[in-house]
């Protein structure tokens, strides 16, 4: 059977697309330190997840309860987000975040809820979102990402920014590709 010239180039590029996708996938373990209602950071990470399906990342967001992640989160590479009050220390600074990619066994994101909370206020997002825009800024830190002009990666996220990530389109196709990239060497010790 003859496939013409196109139909070739379109299956290439949707085999491409599809290795691209299975190939990418991230698991995160949410640590509730701050005693965040399990609602509001289920709905976090979902909005995480939706935004790493914008480029193609598949994601998994666990959060830690007794057992759950020895369960749901396979044995090897993954990253820990750990939900805190605040920033403890010496620093007095309002900080939402931060990420430890090479501190801890696991690559380490904190969120610190009661920044979180002044965010949503100043924002009047939901404070779901803003957990959730967070755990993605936090994370592509983790994964390589440093700050842009626009978009999740903002060093001081304003609404609009939010509003994209709520809506799946929280990475530039840019980030995406990078985020796949260094995703390859993590994927491979699982």
């Amino acid at each position: 059977m003859r496939i013409p010239p196109l139909a070739r180039v379109l299956l290439a590029i949707a085999a491409s697309h599809l290795c691209v996708c299975a190939q990418s996938r991230i698991n995160v373990a949410i640590f509730n330190d701050a005693g965040a209602p399990s609602w509001m950071l289920s709905r976090a990470g979902e909005t995480a997840r939706r935004a790493f399906l914008g480029v193609h990342i598949e994601s998994r967001w666990v959060i830690c309860e007794a057992d759950a992640c020895k369960r749901e989160i396979p044995a090897g590479a993954y990253i820990e987000v750990y939900v805190m009050p605040r920033m403890q220390g010496l620093m007095d600074l309002q900080i939402a975040g931060y990420a430890a990619p090479n501190s801890f066994a696991h690559p380490r994101v904190y969120a610190f809820y009661d920044a979180a909370s002044m965010v949503a206020g100043r924002t009047t997002r939901p404070i779901d979102v803003v957990l959730g825009c967070i755990f993605l800024h936090e994370t592509g830190h983790v994964l390589g990402l440093s700050h842009g002009p626009h978009g999740v990666m903002r060093a001081n996220l304003e609404g609009d920014d939010m509003d994209r990530v709520a809506m799946g389109r929280g990475f530039s196709a840019d980030e995406g590709e990078r985020l796949r990239a260094a995703l390859n060497p993590i994927r491979a010790t699982n």
